[in-house]
This record gives C-alpha cells, sequence and structure tokens, in this order.
C-alpha cells in the first residue's frame, strides 16, 4: 500500500474508508499505525479525512494523524452514501481554507452497537 501511494503523489487530499477495530498479534494498534504511515507519506500539509465502523476503536494516533474521522450511524450501515457525501463536504471546505480542530475524548461509555442516533 506504501509504494502504490507513493507512487501517486503528489495528493491533494486523502480519503479512507477504513473499519477502525483492526486488531493484531503484531502490534497493538494497526489502524493508527496504518493511518501514520499514510500521513507519514503524504506529509502534514495534505489533507486525510476517513470514515469509520461505528464500533471503531479510535486511538489517540488516529486522531493525531488525521484532520477529520467521521464514523457510520447505522448498523448495518446503510448510511455510508451519507457519510462519504459528509466527508467530501468536509474536504471542500478544507481545500477552501477551513481548518478543522481535532479534540479527543475518551467518555466512560459503551455505545449501542445497532445505532448511534
Amino acid at each position: 500500500m506504501k509504494q502504490r501511494l507513493e507512487a501517486a503523489l503528489p495528493l491533494d487530499g486523502v480519503y479512507m474508508c477504513a473499519h477502525g477495530a483492526m486488531t493484531s498479534t503484531e502490534a497493538p494498534g494497526p489502524d493508527g499505525d496504518l493511518f501514520e504511515m499514510i500521513r507519514g507519506v503524504v506529509g502534514d500539509e495534505v489533507p486525510f479525512i476517513a470514515t469509520l465502523d461505528l464500533h471503531a476503536n479510535v486511538s489517540e494516533r488516529m486522531v493525531e494523524n488525521t484532520d477529520v474521522l467521521v464514523s457510520y450511524i447505522n448498523n448495518p450501515h446503510v448510511d455510508q452514501y451519507e457519510r462519504a457525501a459528509e466527508l467530501a463536504r468536509l474536504m471542500a471546505e478544507i481545500f477552501a481554507g477551513m481548518q478543522p480542530q481535532t479534540t479527543f475524548i475518551r467518555l466512560p461509555l459503551v455505545a449501542p452497537t445497532v445505532s448511534l442516533l
């Protein structure tokens, strides 16, 4: 993946349709590793946005290496189109000069597995 990303440079922005709950016996946070690799290839000036499954395990590294993260709201994921459209609008706003502000707050709760509404 890294070689394909490098071959595509320069990029205006990166949109990743991620799951966000990847596990591994080799690394404690493979999603964070992947997001960090992408950021390392494209640099800090290229907007990097991603959608996540509603049961994603969002880590500080995932947040630190992206500009915007948006979760699906429904399970099953019948709102993928709407979330992608939401991120497309946000990417256009970033291209127009909007600078997202990031906050990472881990709440002491477990979200419902069927809907985030």
